[in-house]
């Protein structure tokens, strides 16, 4: 969005972005429910939400502080907002789709009894049979 020209591009890049977050709240509550029981899924999202609510305040501190920046390097003040919002999500979006994993079975970083562990303690707290 640091990149368009006009109204019309930032309207159709904003619109695209939230396609692409519109399934994020959603998504994080299915990937809890593969991670945690029902009773430690509280807590996680407790916690997701105060995250949230302090990555606004440090946004808000951080736009503050770009708002000086007009004109610096031939880019708008609401340019470089974008900017330096955006760029460490790219790295952090690579590295969490390489490293987390989707279910408990697939992940390398938890060995076999670990894993076969939180798979029974999910599947009892789901009311399924244990193996």
């Amino acid at each position: 969005m640091a990149f368009v020209k006009n109204s019309q591009q930032l309207l159709i890049a904003r619109f695209l972005l939230g396609m692409i977050q519109s399934g994020f709240f959603t998504g994080t509550i299915i990937y809890f429910s593969l991670w945690y029981c029902k009773k430690e899924q509280i807590m996680r999202f407790a916690i997701l939400f105060g995250a949230v609510f302090a990555a606004g305040v440090l946004d808000d501190i951080l736009a503050y502080g770009i708002s000086h920046m007009e004109d610096i390097g031939g880019l708008k003040n609401w340019r470089w907002l974008f900017l330096f919002e955006g760029l460490p999500i790219i790295p952090l979006g690579v590295m969490t789709y390489l490293f987390l994993g989707s279910i408990p079975d697939t992940v390398q970083w938890l060995n076999n009894c670990e894993k076969l562990l939180l798979t029974n303690l999910l599947r009892e707290d789901a009311g399924g049979k244990l193996q």
